[in-house]
């Protein structure tokens, strides 16, 4: 899928926390004749310059009336239900948002297509909605062989971490087992029940896991990220 990002008031966009992204034309530049779908990001600040911009507005506009795909995640579904693009559709957006829906029909879902009209709830709902306007453009196919594709490496990893976790439970529960065998040893015969084995279990468990090296990367990379957004 070939994909134009049009900026508005120039080429090079700042973005949340100073992040720099270079466009590939202007929003005066877009030609209707060559475009399939359009997509609008969230964010409340990009919404609000999108309101702002007749032209962005006005192609949205054109674009819905000569049939394409309008697209549009997290905040940016209240551009559409501005424009009544969403009257009597189905639509989600950024929770707190809904009341700027009009009249729409908002569905608690990552992700929901109505027509050729598609919508996100929000950033962590990307993948979903991506799927949907791949789907929308190329077909299901397309769109299933992408899916597999991006969570071919999470799969492998729930395979791998369910094989661990076993372990991990299994070796809590046999520490617990001894816990128990020396209370009794020391004529200590009073016993949880079981919801508060259960309960030790989990404590545990957590306890290992805090310590496990893969949770230190994963904990390493997302402040990494956020302290590399917050020096661009």
């Amino acid at each position: 899928v070939e994909v134009q990002l049009a900026g508005i008031g120039g080429t090079l966009i700042e973005a949340g926390h100073g992040v720099r992204v270079q466009a590939d034309c202007r929003v005066e530049d877009l030609k209707l004749a060559s475009t399939d779908m359009v997509i609008l990001p969230g964010g409340l600040g990009g919404v609000h310059s999108i309101l702002a911009c007749d032209t962005a507005m006005n192609f949205i506009r054109l674009a819905y009336a000569d049939g394409k795909y309008i697209a549009a995640i997290c905040a940016a579904p209240t551009i559409l239900a501005q424009l009544h693009i969403t009257d009597g559709r189905k639509a989600t957006c950024y929770p707190g948002l809904e009341e700027k829906m009009g009249v729409a029909v908002m569905t608690a879902c990552g992700a929901v297509q109505d027509g050729r009209v598609i919508t996100g709830r929000a950033a962590g709902s990307a993948d979903e909605f991506g799927l949907l306007c791949l789907q929308a453009l190329k077909g299901k196919a397309a769109a299933d062989q992408v899916a597999a594709d991006i969570v071919g490496a999470e799969n492998m990893f729930c395979r791998w971490s369910a094989v661990k976790a076993r372990k991990l439970v299994g070796g809590v529960r046999i520490q617990i087992h001894h816990q128990r065998q020396k209370q009794a040893a020391q004529g200590n015969n009073q016993h949880d029940d079981d919801a508060k084995d259960g309960a030790l279990v989990v404590h545990k468990l957590f306890q290992r896991l805090a310590f496990h090296p893969f949770f230190h990367r994963c904990c390493f990379c997302f402040y990494h990220s956020r302290t590399s957004f917050n020096r661009s």
